[in-house]
């Protein structure tokens, strides 16, 4: 837990926003969000997408809002699932499919069109 406070900590001495990924399997747990300092959590949607979990999810956006933690849904193929019990977490960031299908380099917008 140390090291990986004093790997945060220079990851951020550097301007890098550091996120906790794929929160919801393997080691991404409400302890490891808790327990460090992050900028971000990325929820594995999937991986929590049954009703069950909305206590669950709720109690992440709120600790998130409470620490100023960005919120971002990963792997959001449709954006409808957002007005049904997803509804609370509404306002989150929102990563996946459903905002923009993978595209052939050469056919992508290049760097300097998407920052204007």
């Amino acid at each position: 837990a140390e090291s990986l406070d004093s790997l945060l900590l220079f990851a951020r001495s550097l301007g890098l926003g550091v996120a906790i990924d794929d929160f919801g399997s393997d080691n991404s747990n409400m302890a490891r969000l808790v327990g460090h300092k992050w900028d971000y959590c990325k929820i594995d949607l999937p991986a929590l997408l049954v009703p069950t979990n909305l206590a669950l999810l709720t109690a992440i956006r709120d600790y998130c809002m409470a620490n100023h933690v960005g919120l971002i849904l990963e792997k959001v193929e449709d954006v409808s699932i957002l007005s049904g019990w997803l509804k609370p977490l509404n306002g989150a960031s929102l990563q996946g499919f459903a905002l923009s299908k993978p595209d052939v380099l050469n056919r992508a917008p290049s760097l300097s069109q998407s920052s204007r």
